[in-house]
């Protein structure tokens, strides 16, 4: 997991075609491949998260609720998307008994902090890694992924890329001129600083629930 320092702006540019280099005729040559979600599920699982592949989004909004009703009384921060709001989450977690934390002050890291679960986007994921990317923006900050004990992403399957190749193509393809952020993410956190044992949840989230709704 690697990421960019907030001020730290990174300028994306089609890369430059060389005059003597052969260049394909293919229509396809300079997209981004797209991805099995089935491999980048078992690439996610190998990791130890909790992964399911749903059909429509009415099959993600029962299973999410299901998720939440298992923090009941707990309290739940999300990131500022359409994806998010269109699955009416607030009600929802109220519903399911949780309480929607609320930033006071401006200060997000200590309302992270507070809440049990943190619920975002993904913005694309790489198959061949079973990796997901979160991308830093206004409301959508890595802190909501990263503090809470437990961090249930919502990723639309056609943002399935097949690896870190097909990543600079997908941020070109979205306009994005430059980049506040990414955070890479394969799994639960974990560690191994103590005899090589591995230990869940110690530099952030214990338990990564990513649902996964297909496009087809």
């Amino acid at each position: 997991m690697r990421f960019l320092p907030a001020d730290e702006k990174v300028e994306l540019k089609s890369p430059e075609k060389s005059s003597t280099a052969a260049q394909p005729d293919s229509e396809e040559a300079g997209r981004p491949r797209p991805g099995n979600p089935e491999g980048l599920a078992f690439g996610l699982r190998l990791m130890q998260s909790e992964v399911h592949i749903v059909e429509s989004a009415e099959q993600a909004k029962s299973l999410l609720k299901e998720v939440l009703s298992n923090y009941r009384g707990e309290g739940l921060i999300r990131w500022d998307h359409p994806d998010l709001e269109m699955m009416d989450l607030d009600a929802m977690a109220r519903e399911a008994g949780m309480d929607i934390v609320e930033v006071k002050g401006g200060n997000l890291k200590d309302a992270a902090a507070s809440a049990t679960v943190g619920v975002t986007s993904v913005d694309f994921a790489l198959a061949e890694s079973g990796t997901l990317g979160l991308l830093t923006a206004p409301g959508r900050e890595r802190s909501i992924s990263l503090l809470p004990p437990v961090h249930v992403a919502l990723l639309r399957s056609e943002k399935v890329l097949e690896s870190l190749e097909d990543l600079h193509p997908f941020l070109v393809s979205l306009g994005i001129e430059d980049l506040r952020g990414i955070t890479m993410i394969n799994g639960p956190s974990m560690t191994g600083d103590i005899e090589m044992v591995p230990v869940f949840g110690v530099h952030g989230p214990g338990k990564l629930v990513v649902i996964v709704v297909s496009s087809g």
